[in-house]
């Protein structure tokens, strides 16, 4: 069985990041746990994804976008 890998755009509302993190769909639920990749932030999060995207060149280009519009602070954890 293959393993299907997505990326997909987190919001963590609590210290207003947004990141990009890469998961196994065939794992379970869509939902990312783990530490929030803000370094000033760094607590332990359990998110439910704002947007999937089905190809890495997708969501690179969405995250050029976002990057160059200055909405805040957006990591690439992928």
């Amino acid at each position: 069985m293959r393993r299907m890998k997505k990326i997909a755009l987190f919001d963590h509302q609590g210290c207003q990041t947004k990141f990009f993190a890469r998961f196994d769909v065939s794992s379970g639920p869509l939902k990312y746990r783990g530490r929030c990749p803000n370094p000033h932030c760094n607590r332990t999060v359990s998110l439910f994804p704002e947007t999937l995207f089905t190809s890495m060149d997708k969501a690179r280009r969405a995250y050029i976008k976002l990057t160059n519009n200055d909405i805040g602070k957006i990591f690439w954890q992928a």
